[in-house]
């Protein structure tokens, strides 16, 4: 017969070694987690061996050297500002300016300078111009716009011919009833140039080209020129007397307007060199 206090204790002996083998491997287990942390705190914690380097050859001590400023490149000067010209295209241009119903009498040649294109007298044809000048002087004096009449010019031009003796043709009778309008009641060397609509305005000073500017080739030198003082203040006192104005020594500046142009101009004296300024009204 088995006996039951031998078996029982044998169980409470095996359910006592089994419960002290597991706390010893468990203690052997957290033993050896705490020693594997404690190794790597140590690791984390421990400094860094320096690693050794080869040391450098002291160099000498060298003084400062003196400041010198760096020197700037030259810089060279900005072109002069040129005018642009217009294209080929657009300046090449000649029309007639004034024109009876037979002839042309001036023309507008541009290029890169506008010229004028007034018909030639002939040595004989310019006797004949002064003294038809003279003969008329009185009436242009007294009612200018008298010798516009063509009819009457062309008469008296006639008459002066048959006196000489002379015979010219009808073409050239036009020549000269052209240029005693334009200097008896005209703007003279000018007359042209305000007869032209194309300018815009006129600038004349001594001896200098005069200088327009043209609403299609802009500002053009012409080949008009006047050469003298006088020259340039009698043309002056002429568009005072059409403004009905009077210019002096004393009182040197004209400003005014005749039809669609307005005109400044300041005689010539011994302190300013005349000059005029013509603008178009548009």
């Amino acid at each position: 017969m088995i006996d039951k206090d031998n078996i029982l204790a044998k169980r409470i002996l095996v359910f006592y070694i089994n419960k002290r083998l597991k706390s010893s491997l468990k203690k052997h287990k957290l033993h050896k987690e705490f020693k594997d942390i404690h190794k790597l705190a140590k690791k984390i914690t421990s400094k860094p061996k320096p690693i050794e380097q080869p040391m450098k050859a002291i160099q000498p001590f060298q003084p400062p050297q003196e400041y010198q400023p760096t020197q700037l490149p030259k810089l060279e000067p900005l072109p002069e500002p040129t005018l642009k010209q217009p294209s080929p295209q657009l300046i090449h241009k000649k029309y007639p300016i004034i024109t009876t119903s037979q002839f042309t009498l001036s023309t507008a040649d541009i290029s890169d300078t506008y010229q004028l294109h007034e018909p030639k007298l002939s040595p004989i044809e310019k006797n004949i111009l002064q003294d038809l000048k003279l003969s008329l002087k009185d009436l242009i004096q007294k009612n200018p716009y008298k010798v516009t009449h063509h009819n009457f010019l062309e008469k008296r031009i006639k008459k002066l011919l048959k006196k000489n003796k002379l015979t010219i043709s009808e073409e050239n009778i036009h020549k000269l009833k052209y240029y005693l309008i334009r200097d008896s009641v005209g703007y003279g060397k000018i007359e042209s140039l305000i007869c032209d609509n194309n300018i815009k305005t006129i600038n004349i000073s001594l001896q200098d080209p005069v200088l327009i500017n043209h609403r299609i080739a802009g500002q053009l030198q012409t080949n008009i020129k006047f050469k003298t003082e006088q020259e340039l203040n009698n043309l002056i006192r002429k568009i005072a007397r059409k403004a009905e104005q009077k210019v002096s020594k004393d009182t040197p500046i004209l400003s005014t307007a005749i039809n669609n142009i307005k005109i400044r101009a300041t005689l010539g004296t011994e302190l300013a060199e005349p000059k005029i300024t013509i603008s178009r009204i548009s």
